[in-house]
């Protein structure tokens, strides 16, 4: 989700004031860090989420190790282009990569 549908959902509280947020310590060692958990699952924050508004996809919620898998296609391919950058050699490299849900019950999409 975004950061401001995270500031939407701390606002809300069920009828018997239960939060939907929460704050653990973090895993790592002696920094002293926070957390922050969503009905006890750590929350990530991508700018690429839709914003927080009506019939938009704002928050997907789940276990996405279980749900999608990435995949490293070909490797690395690399390209010598002595021609271009005379008298310098230049190299470009490429790397294939591709992913795709394999799980659809293992995450859900909220939608506004």
């Amino acid at each position: 989700m975004r950061r401001a549908t995270f500031g939407n959902i701390m606002a809300i509280n069920s009828a018997n004031n239960f939060h939907f947020i929460g704050f653990q310590p973090s895993d790592k060692a002696g920094n002293g860090t926070m957390t922050m958990t969503l009905l006890g699952q750590p929350v990530l924050f991508c700018s690429d989420m839709e914003a927080n508004s009506s019939g938009n996809k704002a928050v997907a919620y789940g276990d996405f190790r279980r749900g999608y898998k990435v995949v490293d296609r070909a490797g690395i391919t690399i390209l010598r282009d002595p021609y271009s950058n005379k008298p310098y050699v230049s190299f470009y490299t490429t790397k294939r990569v591709g992913g795709a849900v394999t799980n659809f019950d293992a995450f859900k999409i909220l939608t506004v």
